[in-house]
């Protein structure tokens, strides 16, 4: 019995002693990130089962976003996003020279691929997907009526390309500068309350990035 209690204490120390080496192993390739500037969303085409086709055009707008990754080595990693992007309108669908806007909150995952130049320059390449959350703000006509929209769908499917280059400024902070291309399934937009229009589109975007990482 006393032997069995000695090898249990010294299972006990061993595992003691080696968890926090072995959380600390993992703590080091762990990094967090935040990212914010410029949306820059295309013509969006609708398609209304009536009415036929449509434009929304978009002015430049904005994004941020924050991140969180796992290095697997010096060239794999997984990061997980989640992010917002907001774009104004000047015409949508219909109503010519209105106002309003389009946007969304994001949740991706990704993987990335990095190439080191040197100690301090990296450059990145990814790809991954996840949910958007579309929403449309309120739109002003050009006669000032204010009308209501939203859309159908809660969440829709969202794909996303990345590439980019960083630059380390010291052993746990990386100067990040991204360019990334969203783009989201087909939505439903409706006008309330009385959901005359029924249009299907999409959001993409060309989100131009600057941020800071800190690596444990």
């Amino acid at each position: 019995m006393k032997q069995y209690k000695k090898l249990l204490c010294a299972t006990l120390l061993t595992s003691a002693v080696a968890l926090p080496a072995q959380a600390e192993e993992l703590l080091n390739n762990v990094y967090l990130g935040l990212s914010g500037g410029l949306a820059i969303a295309p013509d969006a085409k609708t398609k209304h089962p009536e009415f036929g086709k449509y434009t929304i055009d978009f002015d430049n707008g904005y994004s941020f976003s924050a991140n969180a990754g796992y290095r697997f080595n010096e060239f794999l990693r997984l990061q997980a996003d989640i992010g917002y992007l907001k774009n104004d309108t000047s015409d949508f669908i219909d109503y010519k020279r209105s106002s309003g806007s389009v946007s969304g909150t994001y949740g991706v995952l990704s993987v990335y691929g990095d190439y080191h130049f040197t100690d301090k320059i990296s450059a990145f390449a990814g790809i991954g997907g996840g949910v958007l959350t579309p929403q449309v703000g309120n739109i002003t006509t050009e006669e000032g009526k204010s009308l209501g929209f939203k859309t159908k769908e809660n969440l829709v499917a969202l794909l996303k390309v990345g590439t980019g280059v960083s630059y380390s400024v010291n052993e746990n902070i990386d100067m990040i500068a991204s360019y990334d291309y969203l783009r989201s399934a087909d939505f439903t937009i409706q006008d309330q309350p009385v959901n005359n229009y029924d249009d299907k589109t999409h959001l993409s975007a060309h989100l131009v990035q600057v941020g800071l990482r800190y690596n444990f």
